[in-house]
């Protein structure tokens, strides 16, 4: 069945910016394929259906059928990041919490005769339709929304739903009739409003709700508890409950973050994270210190459980069972990017930016537990499965036992309960398609080939094959496909292969060190035919202090500069930047060519020497200048740690520029550094002089006169941040009516920009940033974002000169800045992405730009004027 790149323009709210006539910016969604990373699922009550956010889309999943993996009926394209799906107890509808897409549905009717290139869009065989969205047209710097992440319906009338910030949360209530007949966003009848908790410092957003009878019981996270009442729904009130705390989690004095709560014969069941699980007689009067059962919960060696997911399922007159899923590590951790849409990344590539690395121990698994109205609950059974976090759980009755409907990791799977509760084997899996685009391209030989990268799932889609405008027809790796592929490789390492039709190489990074050269083909892709793929490792010469173990990341060519030079970054090391011979690896390559039963060739070797790969390598962290390395010192092991951990190189850019020194223009080349990395105090890196030493922590850049070349380009600048900390992680040079400026994506939040106008001339080598765009803290935990990637588009329109920076910031989306007038930014717009929007592409189609997208956890995107 095929999937599609469904055009999205329809839905309401995505973009908040107003285009005039003539206005080139990309920011109007054009299409998506959004198949990616799984966050929810939602079982039918009779078991015929399972609905799945999968990324952006809701993936349809045939539950009645025994095949393995369950039939997929359709994937539809919900642009939105996804928190949890909830069915209409009566019409086919399904409610989306669509977190800082607001509230959307989708309709369910089912027809034989939809074609999969229709599904989604608007008339089409599943529309989806925006009910309520925070303030898509706040244009602020302060524009960042609510989240809305919770379902539960009220009475069979009413429809409630959580918005959640950091700092003030809300529950909106509406009337389901209202929302069946909605064909755009409509009001709430009315919004309560829940105040920090006035025991608690933690903060939060509202997670999710239970409701029964007129009232909802709110998760707070690190607030713990509250309950709406909407006996009068347009005037609701709010009554705060407990907290808890503190956590028994490696997060100092942090409270237990409450994430799912269920109700269950009288009682409520809240998840405590690192405390275990919270039982509340409701029948008792509500306030702080109402009455609570702490219910501990940990493995055999002690190591505390971390509850997440929640449900409840009422049998007969008096029993029910609960279900309980535990991770292995504190919700905050789960919550890290760059593997989960809600978290940050701190800036030295920390999941999460906690405030401390979680020390993980136990295992992840379902808790069964059974229980009575007398009595409360016992644990019934227990199954673990080994490290996958959970996204989802709800517990259904089935025609003879319950059964369990689970979410983790990308993997659907029903579990039959049995007549003692005990979890035996799975009915049926079914395995999503998980794909986590990190950056994203198109093949130089054929423009319909769609090029990703993925992480996390390293085994599950290389590339995205079209046939026809708006229809994908492939998504697969390839045959044979390696899965040690670097983390965020990107796709600028390409170059036409002259010799064999419809054939390009790409230089991808390896997580073990070195790369891997790439031939690919693309003659045929059409009617279901993949792409042929054929690659040989590319050994690297050693580091300036011989370790092992260096990662290529990213790679970038130059044709305006030398059409055979190709120049990639390579991390863990101070030679961060590498050239090579295009035509050279081209040549070895083909002369080795793979086994006939193979697409892997023999490794190649491309030492520095006459005639070799390799030209040259620099250095591009000067910061060790004058240390005194030793194994016989220090052990080498603790040496590579500190290197792996620290020394990042992640991307370059070449410009010619105007060097007023001379009066003549000259090459250069600025690397992505990631930061100055050696700390004064450190006793394995601190040893010797430390020149900048007073800049450790700061985003840094290294650029080099290309001039001196073919010896070796020469030291010319180093460029640091004005703010710490920070991490360069990409770079562009631009020339605006200001002069040439130097911009670094920085993942603490900024996209740093650098005036080297005048080459640094007085300045010592060092340039601090002159112009600073800050995002604004986001409001789901009050963390940074992280600017990962920068795009740079020029362009007249109405007679002037203009500059734009597209700048991929994770859970934020794409920023769009106007740098015509730096060093003055202008906001233009957000383009809210439905998860970790990491990596931006300026392409061109039939003389019409667009912008990519690359979205972890959300699938590709793309954006037109």
């Amino acid at each position: 069945m095929r999937s599609c790149l469904w055009i999205l323009a329809g839905l309401a709210g995505f973009v908040a910016f107003q285009r005039s006539s003539e206005a080139q910016a990309l920011t109007r969604l054009e299409s998506s394929y959004g198949s990616s990373a799984s966050t929810a699922l939602h079982a039918s009550s009779d078991g015929q259906r399972i609905y799945v956010a999968d990324g952006a889309t809701v993936t349809i999943l045939d539950a009645a059928s025994t095949a393995v993996p369950m039939p997929t009926v359709a994937q539809v394209p919900v642009f939105a990041q996804i928190s949890q799906l909830l069915l209409d107890p009566t019409e086919p509808q399904l409610y989306i919490a669509g977190g800082s897409h607001g509230l959307l549905k989708m309709h369910t009717a089912e027809a034989a005769s939809c074609d999969p290139c229709t599904i989604g869009k608007q008339g089409g065989c599943h529309p989806v339709v925006v009910l309520d969205d925070d303030d898509p047209a706040t244009t602020s710097a302060q524009d960042n929304e609510k989240f809305c992440l919770g379902l539960a319906v009220l009475g069979g009338q009413y429809l409630v739903a959580t918005f959640g910030a950091r700092d003030l949360n809300e529950v909106r209530i509406y009337a389901l009739a209202t929302l069946r007949a909605a064909t755009s966003p409509i009001s709430p009848l009315s919004i309560a409003s829940i105040p920090p908790h006035p025991n608690s410092a933690f903060r939060g957003p509202a997670h999710a709700l239970a409701v029964r009878a007129s009232r909802a019981y709110v998760a707070l996270g690190g607030q713990g508890l509250a309950r709406v009442d909407f006996a009068i729904p347009t005037a609701p009130s709010v009554i705060q409950g407990p907290v808890f705390g503190p956590a028994n989690n490696p997060f100092p004095g942090q409270t237990g973050d409450v994430r799912s709560v269920a109700i269950a014969r009288g009682r409520l069941y809240a998840t405590v994270d690192g405390l275990g699980m919270a039982e509340i007689w409701l029948g008792a009067p509500w306030s702080p210190n109402v009455a609570v059962n702490l219910i501990p919960m940990q493995d055999a060696a002690g190591f505390p459980h971390y509850p997440i997911r929640l449900s409840a399922l009422e049998q007969g007159s008096e029993d029910f069972l609960l279900g309980v899923a535990v991770n292995s590590a504190p919700a905050m951790a789960a919550d890290a990017a760059p593997f989960n849409s809600w978290g940050a990344v701190s800036y030295d590539v920390a999941p999460g930016n906690l405030p401390t690395t979680p020390a993980e121990g136990a295992q992840t698994g379902l808790i069964v537990m059974s229980g009575s109205q007398s009595s409360g609950v016992q644990v019934s059974s227990q199954v673990f499965i080994g490290t996958q976090e959970w996204q989802g759980l709800q517990l259904r009755a089935g025609p003879q036992a319950p059964w369990s409907y689970e979410l983790h990791k990308g993997t659907v799977q029903v579990r039959d309960l049995g007549g003692s509760y005990a979890v035996i084997a799975s009915r049926n899996i079914a395995v999503l398609r998980g794909k986590n685009p990190a950056r994203v391209g198109f093949s130089e030989a054929n423009p319909r080939l769609l090029l990703t990268t993925t992480d996390y799932y390293p085994n599950q889609g290389p590339f995205l094959a079209t046939c026809t405008p708006g229809c994908i027809d492939a998504f697969a790796t390839p045959p044979g496909g390696v899965s040690d592929f670097g983390v965020i490789t990107n796709f600028d390492a390409q170059w036409i292969e002259p010799s064999i039709p419809g054939a390009s190489w790409l230089l991808r990074g390896r997580k073990s060190g070195g790369w891997w050269l790439q031939l690919l083909q693309t003659n045929g892709i059409c009617g279901g035919v993949l792409p042929s793929w054929y690659e040989w490792r590319v050994d690297t010469s050693p580091d300036s202090y011989g370790l092992t173990g260096r990662l290529g990341y990213f790679g970038h060519k130059n044709d305006a500069w030398d059409p055979d030079l190709l120049l990639a970054t390579r991390t863990a090391t101070r030679d961060g930047l590498v050239a090579y011979s295009r035509s050279r690896l081209a040549q070895v390559a083909l002369q080795n060519p793979p086994p006939p039963t193979s697409i892997q060739g023999p490794a190649l070797s491309c030492q520095t020497a006459p005639g070799s790969c390799e030209v040259w390598r620099l250095d591009t962290h000067p910061e060790f200048k004058g240390w005194n390395h030793g194994c016989s010192s220090f052990p080498c092991d603790a040496i590579r740690e500190h290197f792996s951990a620290r020394v990042l190189n992640l991307d370059c850019d070449t410009a010619q520029i105007f060097d007023p020194s001379s009066g003549s223009t000259k090459w250069i080349v600025a690397t992505a550094a990631g930061y100055h990395s050696r700390d004064p105090q450190d006793p394995l890196l601190g040893l010797g002089s430390n020149p900048d030493g007073a800049f450790y922590t700061s985003a840094m850049l290294t650029v080099h006169d290309l001039s001196t070349v073919p010896i070796s380009p020469s030291p010319l600048l180093r460029l640091y941040s004005s703010t710490k900390p920070g991490n360069a992680t990409d770079v562009k040079i631009v020339t605006v009516a200001s002069g040439t400026w130097v911009l670094a994506s920085d993942y603490a939040g900024h996209l740093q920009c650098f005036d080297i106008t005048g080459l640094g001339s007085g300045t010592g080598g060092v340039v601090t940033s002159s112009a600073i765009w800050t995002l604004p803290l986001n409001l789901y935990d009050g963390l940074h974002d992280n600017a990962s990637e920068v795009e740079v588009d020029t362009f007249v329109e109405s007679g002037t000169t203009r500059t734009l920076a597209y700048v991929a910031c994770y859970r934020r989306g794409v920023e769009v800045l106007d740098l015509t007038n730096l060093p003055i930014i202008t906001k233009v717009a957000t383009l809210d992405t439905p998860g970790l929007a990491e990596g931006v592409k300026l392409r061109s189609f039939a003389g019409s730009k667009r912008l990519l997208v690359a979205c972890r956890a959300g699938g590709v995107h793309i954006f037109a004027p």
